[in-house]
């Protein structure tokens, strides 16, 4: 069965990262894409390379005029990647420098927060997932909301 590419992100550095349908997500080095046939003008001058885009139906990737590869080429070419914790993790950390940044101890951001002191070192130990309101009450105190943010 034929990939489907349904989103496409470029970091700015020399990778993408690619979601496959039904939610995968897998990340291309550029230099892995350079590798391939009809790429080489590209690969002798990889500043020229155009933007890459998703073409249309979800059916590959492509740069310009004739640059083209097909979406089972860029699965097979690309590694899995755990975008989603990885980014888990980020939260976590940034909450607990948050904590830490604003003088909180645990305790004293549970009792702001009105979150049992265990519960908030289950978070930052990453045991559990705090949902979204827990979060908003655990940053609150501390001056802080969430945002949605470009991906690093």
């Amino acid at each position: 069965m034929s990939k489907k590419i349904v989103a496409l992100y470029s970091p700015g550095d020399d990778r993408l990262v690619v979601w496959f349908e039904p939610g995968e997500i897998r990340e291309l080095h550029i230099a892995r894409l350079l590798e391939q046939e009809g790429w080489e003008a590209a690969r002798e001058n990889p500043e020229s390379l155009p933007d890459v885009s998703i073409m249309a139906g979800g059916v590959g990737l492509e740069a310009g005029e004739g640059l083209r590869i097909y979406a089972d080429e860029v699965y097979g070419l690309s590694s899995e990647v755990d975008l989603i914790e990885c980014e888990k993790q980020r939260l976590i950390s940034d909450l607990t420098a948050a904590r830490r940044a604003a003088g909180f101890s645990q305790t004293r951001l549970g009792a702001a927060a009105g979150i049992h002191q265990p519960v908030i070192s289950r978070i930052e130990s990453g045991d559990i997932a705090p949902q979204v309101n827990t979060l908003f009450k655990l940053l609150a105190p501390m001056g802080k909301t969430l945002a949605i943010v470009d991906l690093e």
